[in-house]
């Protein structure tokens, strides 16, 4: 990592989601037999505020779904800013660490679009 001394880095965090169906009408667990995950989308998360990459893809985990009927898991990072060509959320740390719990939601749903998408 070149930026290690300061907080101006740029992390690309890239995120997998899986729905159970099964929690859909039982309860959906290993245990009961009743799960049944497929894969859904994911998000990029471009994050700004960190020194090191570890703590991006710690600050990205810390607010992912983990539930019986969703799971949000990293799958990818790196160093540097997304593909410009796919949407991404851009989070500075900062910012999101001092935002409501209603503000948090929102900056998670603004999602930066690329041009031609709209």
């Amino acid at each position: 990592m070149t930026n290690n001394d300061t907080n101006n880095a740029v992390f690309t965090v890239t995120t997998q989601t899986v729905e159970n169906y099964g929690a859909h009408e039982s309860a959906g667990t290993f245990e009961s037999g009743t799960n049944f995950w497929k894969f859904k989308g994911g998000r990029t998360f471009v994050v700004k505020g960190l020194r090191r990459m570890a703590d991006a893809v710690a600050f990205v985990s810390s607010f992912l779904d983990n539930t019986v009927s969703a799971k949000e898991f990293v799958v990818q990072f790196h160093e540097g800013a997304a593909d410009e060509d796919w949407p991404y959320v851009e989070l500075t740390v900062a910012a999101f660490m001092a935002a409501s719990p209603r503000e948090r939601g929102r900056m998670l749903a603004n999602q930066v679009t690329p041009k031609g998408w709209r």
